[in-house]
């Protein structure tokens, strides 16, 4: 899962991510069709929709937000 902080940073498992392209290369093929995507409840909207595009631009064939509510 892709975390997306609120000042735009990304990371994965606490690692830094560059990008959103980055991020999906390194997917193994398993994992490519759908990306899941926890943003920052106070990340802009439009940054998320960027990183969504983003991520299909690169290939993904569905992003799915998940919030910390749908964790619990």
């Amino acid at each position: 899962m892709l975390i997306v902080h609120s000042d735009g940073r990304m990371t994965h498992r606490g690692a830094p991510v560059a990008s959103a392209a980055a991020f999906y290369a390194e997917l193994p093929q398993g994992a490519r069709d759908r990306v899941r995507v926890m943003p920052d409840r106070d990340l802009p909207a439009a940054t998320l929709i960027t990183l969504g595009r983003d991520l299909r631009n690169a290939g993904a064939k569905q992003v799915a937000i998940v919030t910390e509510r749908g964790l619990q």
